[in-house]
């Protein structure tokens, strides 16, 4: 499925909505949606995903065009020095059953 900006505007406008009588299952796929039209426009600037482990346990990734601004967003996003395991940093891409991996511990 295609979505153009005006839709994902829209779409981003009807999540924040507060929850009267809205079906769950709806609102679960509005936010794949949005989600999946976020990802789409990252990927269009030229930015892949960047995902990193912390010292204390735990992971997260970042959206950058090469991994110095990864390492960099992940530093001002998350906590600066003594936080990240800046050699555990690495595109998705090339790594998908590791970051699948981890993903499993969300379900």
């Amino acid at each position: 499925m295609s979505i153009n900006l005006e839709m994902l505007e829209v779409l981003k406008e009807l999540a924040l909505l507060p929850n009267k009588k809205r079906p769950a299952s709806l609102w679960e796929k509005v936010d794949q949606v949005i989600e999946k039209a976020e990802t789409s426009q990252k990927v269009v600037a030229g930015k892949k995903e960047f995902f990193f482990q912390f010292k204390k346990g735990g992971w997260n990734s970042v959206w950058a065009v090469t991994i110095d601004e990864a390492k960099g967003l992940a530093f001002d996003l998350y906590g600066g020095v003594g936080t990240i395991l800046y050699d555990t940093v690495k595109t998705v891409e090339g790594h998908e059953s590791e970051y699948n991996l981890l993903l499993r511990n969300f379900d």
